[in-house]
C-alpha cells in the first residue's frame, strides 16, 4: 500500500503504466500492483492503459490519437472515474489527481 503524503497522477502514457509518483527527483512510473490496488481497480486501470496504447499509430506517431473527440471525451471521463477509485483505495493521506495528457 501506499505511503501517506504521496502524490499519484492518473496518466495515460504510450508503452507505461497509467500510475505516476511525483517526489524530489521527478515522476516515477507504477504499475498498479506496487500500491496495493484491489485486483478489480488494477484491472480496469490497466484496460483504461491498453486502450488509450491502442491510438498510437507506430507508423505515424503524430498521427496518434483518438478517432473523435467523443471518443477521447469518453476516455478522459473514464480517466476520471478511475482517479476517484484510486484515491477512495489508497485513503486521504494520499493525493490523487487525474491528468488527461490528451
Amino acid at each position: 500500500m501506499a505511503e501517506p503524503g504521496i502524490h499519484i497522477s492518473v496518466l495515460a502514457e504510450y508503452e507505461c503504466f497509467p500510475l505516476w509518483r511525483h517526489d524530489a527527483d521527478g515522476m516515477a512510473n507504477l504499475s498498479p500492483a506496487e500500491l496495493g490496488l484491489p485486483h478489480k481497480l488494477a484491472n480496469d486501470l490497466l484496460v483504461w492503459s491498453e486502450d488509450y496504447e491502442r491510438t498510437l499509430n507506430t507508423s505515424d506517431p503524430g498521427a496518434s490519437g483518438f478517432a473523435d473527440a467523443q471518443a477521447e471525451a469518453g476516455f478522459i471521463a473514464r480517466g476520471r472515474a478511475l482517479t476517484a477509485r484510486v484515491a477512495a483505495a489508497l485513503g486521504p493521506a494520499v493525493t490523487v489527481e487525474f491528468d488527461p495528457g490528451v
